[in-house]
């Protein structure tokens, strides 16, 4: 099973939207990719493991901003 993939439905926790969806610094395509991350988005990103509005190791000091 692809890493992140095992993670389990919690029908307690809200729905949220994808941060990387509202940030500037998204790239078209696949695998995902911003100004940060330009060879790829970590999964602990992807998968909102992490909140990306703080510095995470190797994002250049570009973090999440709206667009």
């Amino acid at each position: 099973m692809a890493e992140g993939l095992d993670r389990q439905w919690d029908e307690e926790e809200p729905l949220r939207t994808w941060l990387c969806l509202r940030c500037k610094h998204l790239k078209k395509g696949f695998p995902y990719k911003c100004n940060a991350f330009p060879a790829e988005i970590p999964h602990e990103i992807t998968f909102e493991d992490f909140d990306h509005r703080k510095p995470f190791k190797g994002d250049q000091g570009i973090r999440f901003e709206p667009i």
